[in-house]
């Protein structure tokens, strides 16, 4: 044991605490790994942690464990050891200095609606998102979009939509397009093509991980996906994205600048994933691209009806052995409010391992 000697958090390390565990990332080196609530609080001490107090912090853990996750925890590169500890400066909350759009979506029926392109034109936008609804001539469609002010290009749409389309000649023809991504293919897999990634995936998620987003300042208080979006229907109908149901007039007949700088249509803008049901208590989240439709409550707190594939109470994943849905182990969300019927997940915890008495590095998080 290192004595008289403070742990210390290497930069590029971020540590995100949830209900059953942390998770661990590295950004330089694009490695995650997930610890006990425990050790990730320890960890996150701004003034550092005195190595020879863990004993006492951790004492079901045996003196032999903890040093041998300190060997694990140095060796990775997630910590040194300093001779006095260090107030780090603790990054404060992110706010929006100006109404820049950060995505605009699209929705595509048959053909690119041209009448759009003088009135979106107005809008600075990051982002461009062009959503395939059905089967359409895509390469005409994305040139029509090209003339709007835009930084980067992704588009969605269903496999069966590929057949005749060279997506090769795409990335040639559009510089801009960075993203693709295609649904319901027979295998899911992701293919580089110069400065274009092509995911291809089996089965639609309501969303995905992607460690970048940790480079984000704001996205580790803000919702990602709604933060700074807007969405346009095909018909024109103004949207926060594809998957909500409120609308707020038309691009046709209202004034976009007005309707993305109404409060009405900014309140999901603002909506932090603190805020959120389960997404509070989840140690994926400033890494997760969550597309569900929020509900917010009178409380000021939000949920969603539609369920994610992880379930962060348990720490597993659909698919992974030990997993159960939220309301199979206990977890109520809805517009009444959130509660842990304490008795039933309890009895669900009891029946396999607990994930957070050790150091994961199982799952491959990043893409």
């Amino acid at each position: 044991m290192q004595k008289n000697k403070y742990l210390t958090l290497l930069p590029d390390i971020l540590i995100y605490k949830g209900f059953s565990r942390c998770a661990i990332f590295d950004l330089k080196q694009s490695n995650h790994w997930f610890l006990p609530n425990e050790w990730g609080e320890i960890l996150m001490n701004p003034n550092g942690f005195l190595a020879e107090n863990l004993s006492v912090k951790l004492p079901t853990s045996s003196k032999e464990d903890i040093q041998n996750n300190l060997i694990f925890l140095k060796r990775n590169g997630i910590i040194d050891f300093a001779q006095h500890s260090s107030l780090k400066d603790v990054p404060t909350e992110a706010h929006i200095l100006n109404y820049f759009t950060e995505t605009c979506s699209i929705g595509i029926e048959k053909s690119f609606n041209s009448q759009f392109i003088p009135i979106l034109s107005a809008l600075r936008i990051k982002k461009l998102e062009l959503h395939f609804l059905r089967n359409s001539n895509i390469l005409n469609c994305i040139l029509v979009a090209n003339q709007l002010n835009f930084e980067s290009l992704e588009i969605f749409l269903d496999y069966k939509y590929t057949k005749r389309l060279n997506l090769k000649e795409l990335s040639c023809k559009v510089p801009k397009l960075t993203h693709i991504r295609i649904i319901n293919t027979p295998f899911t897999y992701t293919e580089i093509y110069k400065q274009l990634e092509i995911k291809k995936l089996k089965n639609y998620s309501n969303h995905e991980l992607n460690v970048k987003l940790l480079k984000r300042q704001e996205n580790v208080n803000l919702h990602y996906y709604y933060n700074k979006r807007v969405h346009i229907d095909s018909d024109g109908t103004i949207k926060n994205s594809p998957y909500t149901a409120n609308s707020y007039g038309n691009i046709l007949t209202n004034s976009i600048d007005e309707v993305v700088h109404s409060e009405a249509f900014q309140k999901i803008w603002q909506v932090k994933k603190t805020l959120v049901d389960v997404c509070c208590d989840c140690e994926l989240r400033a890494i997760c691209i969550d597309r569900r439709p929020l509900i917010k409550r009178k409380g000021g707190t939000w949920f969603s009806n539609e369920a994610c594939s992880y379930n962060p109470y348990l720490g597993k994943f659909k698919g992974e052995s030990g997993y159960q849905p939220l309301n199979e182990c206990g977890i109520e969300s809805n517009k009444q409010g959130f509660k842990i019927l304490v008795d039933q997940f309890i009895a669900i915890k009891t029946n396999y391992s607990n994930v957070a008495l050790e150091l994961d590095t199982n799952h491959n998080l990043f893409y």
